[in-house]
């Protein structure tokens, strides 16, 4: 990332004004990494209980294994482009909490002996919990200091969160994990998400009527999240979570590409 900057500020003939830049350009780019991080480690969850709701599927453990690797290889970069905002100790508790995090994910013995452990899965939502406040301890941190979110980008975030929360649902109707899962209850219900998720594509629209590629992305997002609302707001009465999967995917691709890259929508 500050190569990219020192390069673009040569090539620009603006040496003495390289310092400045750097100074505005940290912020944003730990931000961008956090949320991306954030993502993954929505993902990760939902990888967790799908894995026992597809009997430890070969294709799902890869994927899951292909994620925890994504999301260490990130995780080991927030000390990098933390430097200099003084936010060390913020950043490192962050680090210790995603390895901890991660181990819990690659922890699930549904690989080896079919199913997953009380503790196993309550140390990985208690895990998981955990991190997300760190994560938006230091994302506070970062706003204070005048870095900007993605608004499509955080519509994403909550996508793979809503996703990861039905997934879990799913897996607890089908093992009963809910009863030991201590963490199930830091966070909204299924429900209350999508209709957060709904009134924020709206506003989204909204704000980006005259901009037409996004416009567009946006209105592919729509279509999708028309196809899989219903199931989610009762997200009680049916258990789809492969329908839930392939869709939540293909809106948040829609939200993060371009909207060529996004017509098989």
């Amino acid at each position: 990332m500050f190569s990219v900057v020192r390069g673009a500020c040569l090539l620009l003939g603006v040496l003495t004004l390289l310092p400045v830049a750097l100074q505005a350009a940290q912020p944003q780019a730990l931000l961008a990494s956090v949320n991306a991080q954030r993502l993954h480690s929505y993902q990760l969850q939902m990888q967790f209980h799908l894995l026992s709701l597809e009997d430890a599927d070969p294709r799902v453990a890869a994927q899951m294994q292909a994620a925890a690797e994504q999301f260490a290889e990130q995780n080991e970069q927030l000390d990098e482009l933390s430097a200099g905002l003084a936010l060390d100790a913020e950043v490192l508790a962050l680090q210790q909490q995603a390895r901890d995090f991660q181990r819990w994910v690659l922890a699930n013995e549904v690989l080896t002996q079919g199913w997953v452990s009380v503790n196993t899965l309550n140390a990985m939502s208690a895990s998981g919990a955990a991190l997300n406040l760190g994560y938006l301890n230091l994302l506070n941190k970062l706003r204070a200091q005048g870095s900007v979110d993605e608004p499509l980008l955080e519509q994403a975030i909550l996508m793979q969160q809503i996703a990861a929360g039905y997934v879990r649902e799913t897996s607890s109707l089908d093992g009963g994990g809910s009863i030991y899962d201590e963490a199930r209850d830091l966070e909204l219900p299924v429900d209350q998400l999508a209709q957060q998720f709904r009134q924020q594509l709206t506003l989204l629209q909204q704000q980006n009527a005259g901009v037409p590629d996004t416009a567009q992305r946006l209105q592919r997002v729509a279509m999708t999240w028309k196809y899989i609302e219903k199931t989610l707001l009762n997200y009680k009465e049916k258990a789809v979570p492969v329908t839930i999967v392939r869709n939540s995917a293909k809106i948040i691709d829609a939200l993060l590409k371009p909207a060529a890259s996004t017509a098989q929508l």
